[in-house]
């Protein structure tokens, strides 16, 4: 089921999110070159499939916020995707802030890679699930593990996916 976000754009209103270079890591840094392609290219061909829809978000490298009482409490994903949503209004709120959004986006994806499989395949996995995001996939390039989730009624299922050569 898709929902209709309920923010709105309110001229000359920004909510105050806090520009992340300025805030301490809260993640380790990924291996940015090598990852930066594939985000790229995942962000470009979401956009360019969902383009024509004014209420679908495609967006990548960017805050999501999901305690309206600590902005630190934030993630970056690599690529996600939010059905039913007003984009304008979170391009003006200059980040997706949950809470205003009024759901969690519905597809996040992660880039792998030998530096970061713990961390995305424990403690976003769990994060994601926790803050209602509906499917996670994570995709290593470097050949490491990849895989694709979803959280219907019954709890987290996960298909492995096969490493692409």
């Amino acid at each position: 089921m898709v929902t209709k976000s309920t923010v709105r754009a309110r001229p000359g209103t920004r909510y105050p999110v806090v520009d992340p270079a300025s805030l301490p890591a809260l993640e380790p840094l990924p291996d940015g070159l090598y990852q930066s392609t594939h985000f790229l290219d995942a962000v470009s061909m979401l956009k360019a499939h969902f383009g024509s829809a004014p209420d679908v978000l495609v967006e990548g490298n960017t805050i999501v916020c999901y305690n309206p009482d600590n902005l630190n409490d934030r993630v970056l994903p690599d690529c996600y995707v939010a059905f039913g949503v007003d984009p304008d209004a979170i391009y003006a709120q200059n980040g997706y802030l949950i809470w205003e959004v009024g759901k969690p986006p519905d597809f996040v994806l992660e880039i792998g890679s030998v530096s970061t499989a713990r961390r995305d395949m424990t403690f976003k996995r769990d994060l994601y699930a926790r803050i209602g995001v509906r499917e996670y996939w994570r995709f290593d390039p470097s050949g490491g593990s990849s895989m694709a989730g979803r959280w219907p009624a019954s709890g987290w299922s996960m298909a492995s996916m096969l490493p692409l050569r």
